[in-house]
């Protein structure tokens, strides 16, 4: 097994991860103004129900069709 190196040169150069990160909160930020519209997409004040995880879903897709 190959070792690696810990230190910090050597373990950054050998550990490459790409992360992409959606701002879920601006999906709904179309909704903000009118709060009974936006009830309709939580199932809380800060988490969304099926329709809300819909259309963070969808953004999601969004984004990896514009890669």
């Amino acid at each position: 097994m190959e070792e690696t190196s810990l230190e910090p040169s050597g373990f950054l150069e050998q550990l490459t991860i790409q992360v992409a990160l959606l701002d879920s909160f601006k999906a709904f930020e179309f909704l903000y103004s009118d709060k009974e519209d936006l009830a309709k997409y939580m199932s809380q004040v800060n988490h969304p129900n099926e329709l809300g995880h819909e259309l963070i879903a969808n953004e999601i897709i969004r984004w990896f069709k514009n890669r």
